[in-house]
């Protein structure tokens, strides 16, 4: 250890100052570009990427002298030849026309004779040798050990996080590191002697890297190194594995708890999990091995068992997309190392009488553990996280230990505290959401809600199908904030805890609400990690920067925002308006939860809005920005009173409708006939595929298509009728709405869609048709007659092209079954307003009974009435 780094003492002329690189022979230094933005991938991995593009490449010391150049070849490797032995640390930089485009920490000397390996440069590699350098300026070069900030800079984090706080994560990562090792030896490495402890593997670890073929032979690499590290460290330093056990779980929480609010957060945590997990492994190992009895085969079953469980661990890190999958496999691992079913330690107590007492000690533990973590997260510094990572172990050595003492043999008592604490590294990692940004950020938005159970929803719908149907109950323990994206991924930005009234309150930063990249948000009831219940976040409450109340979480939210997820996930963008008018509670009462029925319900909410916005000729993301206002008027005004949500839907559809006409310059008229399009696309769809729902379900979908016909039929009739033609149109209405509502089954709804269109155009004297006719007595019959044949033609017509799209339908490709529909429906508006035109031909006809006679042949002919909705 005496010797010291070039850095320290200058780069001193000639051979004698190189005599300790082993004499004056020329050495060579062999690299390459690697073909994606790094080598160290751990979690949400970056696969791919852009690559360092380079025409020539320079070795530097880190003081920015040239020693020398060399040109990449075609296939990205350089290697410089008849150069003077070098100390390390040195920088590889890559050049493209002149200009930087990447670099590389040198980490192992350049010996005379010998070939060495730089690895590959990439976007990480360029940010570690960044970070080094600013370290270098701030802390002194000498006292900064380049394998540390190597090691402790991913190539995510690379990719997201800013160079200031990846160098003082390396560096604090490096203090907690020295300090826990100070503690348990009594003396402090310096960075040489942390640098000259782990020198053999890294360069070992540099030669695997230059010939990994792919992002898994990486890994491995990676994995060889923390082995043959652990060991020289062992060797070198004099430290055992338990003690390094705390240092890497030191320096992990270190690196996590610096990256707070900062972007590339979460990976800075996938890592430190990783890292902490490579030594801690081998101490569970250790003791695992020792606590088994002493057969051979017994003792390697043992460490097997340590190995799989760690194995299926760093998988599921190297996988994981957020924080909670970070969690999930810390989960997972505890639970094979030390759960209650069939876990390697429940194994070693068998027959003991120990463990469940053991099991109730670790519950006990488990709460105030957390709050620890969570206090010590905030600590500044590596020191205070070092202090952090010994006084949690001594806590439950101690606490562990003292329980069993006198129950069990010390080496049992002994397995018991090592094992947990092992175990309860891996908490530190991921319980302490306050080292991932969570907890209160300063630019925090309060999130409120409520959770009705016991409430289908606030939409009532078929109340016949709904009464008794489904489980209202949502009964959770905690709350989260989900961010959508526009690829259909989900973030988690917020996290808390439902309390026991079904009240939430929790805080997200303000600066994940304005991420540009966000479809929109959820807010997700959970009960011990599943979802039970959701909402959608309605994004003009969402984008007005103040605190956000949702809209109250019942079954029918629930179910709407898990449609959202379902059409998210497929690159669809949702049109929440439509999605809204589509589910109401007596649809949600009936989803029966499966996969296939969720399917179903998506395809056809992907009908009903496309073919929405093709009678509109619009968008869902314009229908979003038009519709933002209305809906979060609706949220709020549902958070307010539950009890007026009928009155409140009644303004917002209102609302909704004088918007969509300002924004696409519509009448009143397109509007309702786009929205009774959409009721028939939806239902169609739920029809074709019916096989997949029972009797209740689909009778909910007709009910809910009949309601919202029924409602768009009403404003499209406005103003064409007086009199008492008008009060038989209300008054049919009224009672189609009255029976639907009633309705039980699919058949109930089809005898009240009978009933509704005898009612409006049928035979005999108590029909809308024959009033508006009686009261123009001298309007030829013959025009009469006419327009209804012509009628009974476009209809015909209509329902053969419905057959086609039903077919696409019940393929569950709901956009294509909506555009057919859409197409359809322009179809027959051109065959009714011919059949219709010699209504309005005769001198000396009334033009506004002309005009109302035509309205009603085509509003009963197009509607969701009688056979038209038999699909």
């Amino acid at each position: 250890m005496a010797r010291r780094f070039i850095y320290n003492s200058g780069l001193a002329a000639g051979c004698l100052a190189l005599a300790s690189l082993s004499g004056c022979g020329v050495t060579e230094l062999e690299g390459q570009l690697d073909d994606n933005q790094g080598n160290q991938s751990v979690g949400a991995g970056i696969v791919g990427g852009s690559a360092i593009q380079a025409d020539t490449v320079e070795l530097r010391t880190i003081r920015g002298e040239l020693v020398a150049t060399a040109e990449v070849a075609g296939d990205g490797s350089f290697s410089f030849g008849q150069i003077e032995p070098m100390a390390a640390p040195y920088l590889i930089e890559t050049r493209f026309d002149g200009a930087l485009t990447g670099r590389a920490l040198g980490a192992v000397d350049l010996f005379a004779d010998q070939r060495t390996l730089v690895g590959s440069v990439s976007h990480e590699t360029s940010a570690e040798a960044e970070a080094f350098l600013r370290l270098a300026g701030e802390q002194g070069a000498e006292n900064v050990d380049p394998i540390g900030v190597i090691i402790n800079i991913s190539s995510e984090m690379a990719a997201t996080a800013n160079l200031d706080a990846m160098a003082d994560a390396a560096w604090q990562a490096q203090a907690a590191w020295q300090a826990a090792i100070e503690a348990e030896t009594g003396e402090r490495p310096s960075a040489e002697e942390m640098h000259d402890a782990r020198i053999l593997a890294f360069a070992e670890l540099m030669s695997n890297l230059s010939f990994a073929a792919d992002q898994d032979a990486e890994r491995e690499a990676w994995a060889e190194f923390h082995t043959r590290a652990r060991a020289t460290i062992r060797n070198v330093l004099n430290v055992d594995t338990e003690a390094q056990a705390t240092a890497a779980a030191a320096a992990a929480l270190a690196l996590a708890s610096r990256f707070e609010g900062e972007e590339g957060g979460f990976f800075a945590l996938a890592l430190a999990a990783d890292l902490a997990a490579r030594v801690s492994q081998e101490a569970v190992a250790e003791d695992a091995e020792e606590q088994a009895e002493s057969e051979g085969e017994l003792r390697a079953e043992a460490r097997a068992r340590v190995e799989a469980a760690f194995d299926l661990f760093f998988q599921g890190v190297a996988e994981a997309r957020d924080q909670d999958d970070v969690e999930q496999a810390r989960l997972d691992l505890e639970a094979m190392l030390t759960g209650e079913d069939d876990s390697l330690l429940a194994g070693m107590f068998e027959g003991e009488g120990l463990f469940d007492g053991l099991l109730d000690l670790m519950l006990e533990l488990s709460a105030a553990i957390g709050l620890e973590l969570d206090a010590f997260s905030q600590a500044e510094g590596g020191e205070n996280a070092s202090a952090a990572a010994i006084d949690l172990r001594s806590t439950i050595d101690a606490q562990v230990t003292g329980a069993l003492r006198g129950e069990a043999s010390d080496e049992t008592a002994d397995f018991a505290a090592e094992s947990q604490f092992a175990i309860s590294v891996q908490a530190g990692l991921s319980l302490s959401t306050d080292a991932q940004g969570g907890g209160e950020p300063e630019d925090g938005r309060a999130v409120g809600g409520v959770v009705l159970d016991g409430v289908l929803g606030l939409q009532l719908g078929a109340e016949g199908v709904a009464e008794g149907e489904g489980n209202a109950s949502i009964m959770g323990d905690s709350v989260a904030v989900i961010r959508v994206g526009e690829d259909g991924s989900t973030v988690v930005i917020g996290e808390g805890e439902l309390d026991i009234n079904g009240t939430i309150d929790l805080l997200v930063s303000g600066a994940e609400f304005e991420n540009e990249d966000a479809q929109m948000f959820i807010l997700e009831v959970l009960a011990e990690g599943e979802v039970v219940g959701a909402v959608i976040l309605e994004e003009g409450e969402v984008e007005e920067g103040g605190d956000i109340e949702s809209a109250p979480v019942t079954l029918e939210s629930t179910l709407e925002a898990l449609i959202a997820l379902e059409l998210a996930g497929d690159g669809q963008t949702v049109d929440r308006a439509v999605l809204e008018a589509m589910i109401d509670a007596a649809v949600a009462a009936t989803e029966d939860g499966t996969e296939r029925s969720l399917d179903v319900m998506a395809e056809a909410v992907l009908a009903a809005q496309t073919t929405f916005e093709a009678s509109l000729n619009t968008t869902a993301e314009e229908m979003n920005r038009i519709t933002a206002e209305a809906r979060a008027e609706l949220a709020a005004a549902l958070a307010a009173s539950a009890e007026s949500a009928e009155e409140a839907r009644g303004e917002f559809e209102a609302e909704m409708g004088a918007a969509i006409q300002a924004a696409l310059g519509v009448s009143a008229d397109a509007v309702s006939e786009a929205r009774l399009q959409a009721a028939v696309a939806f239902e169609a769809v739920v029809s074709a595929q019916a096989m997949a729902m029972d009797d209740s379900a689909r009778a909910a979908a007709d009910a809910r298509a009949g309601l919202d016909a029924a409602a768009a039929v009403s404003a499209q009739m406005a103003g064409e009728l007086q009199g008492e033609a008008a009060a038989q149109f209300d008054a049919a209405i009224d009672a189609f709405a009255a029976a639907v509502a009633e309705a039980e089954s699919a058949a109930d709804v089809e005898q009240a869609q009978d009933e509704l269109r005898a009612a409006l155009i049928g035979e005999g004297n108590g029909s809308v048709l024959a009033t508006l006719t009686a009261s123009a007595a001298f309007l030829e019959e013959g025009a009469i007659d006419g327009a209804i044949e012509g009628m009974a033609a476009a209809e015909a017509e209509l329902r053969a092209q419905f057959d086609a799209a039903a077919e696409l339908a019940g393929q569950a490709d709901g956009a294509l079954a909506g555009e057919a529909m859409a197409a359809a429906y322009a179809d027959f508006a051109l065959d009714a307003q011919a059949a219709t035109a010699g209504l309005l031909a005769f001198d000396g006809l009334s033009r506004v009974d002309g005009e109302a006679v035509a309205a009603l042949l085509v509003t009963a002919s197009a509607g969701v009435f009688g056979e038209l909705n038999a699909q």
